[in-house]
């Protein structure tokens, strides 16, 4: 299965490229292309450099890679501050 993960915070929400169906529908394209299952999390309004449980969507991704529901995970565009809010303590 593939994750497709969405975020964006309402600081940058405006842009096609932005936008949470954009990242969606991009996301989806690929899975197909790969002839793949998929699944889709998304956290709208959310920024990258809240911690991991006040993101409920990734946690729950970070949650079903671990439990090994998922196996392919792609990456659109990542900000550094999406790995920063999953490395800082609350």
């Amino acid at each position: 299965m593939l994750a497709i993960y969405c975020r964006i915070s309402q600081k940058k929400a405006e842009g096609k490229d932005r936008s949470i169906d954009y990242q969606k529908e991009r996301g989806i394209a690929k899975a197909k292309e790969l002839k793949l299952k998929y699944k889709v999390y998304i956290d709208e309004g959310i920024s990258g450099t809240w911690a991991i449980e006040k993101r409920p969507a990734f946690f729950e991704l970070l949650k079903d890679i671990t439990d090994k529901k998922t196996n392919v995970t792609t990456v659109y565009a990542f900000a550094p501050a999406d790995f920063i809010g999953a490395m800082k303590p609350d």
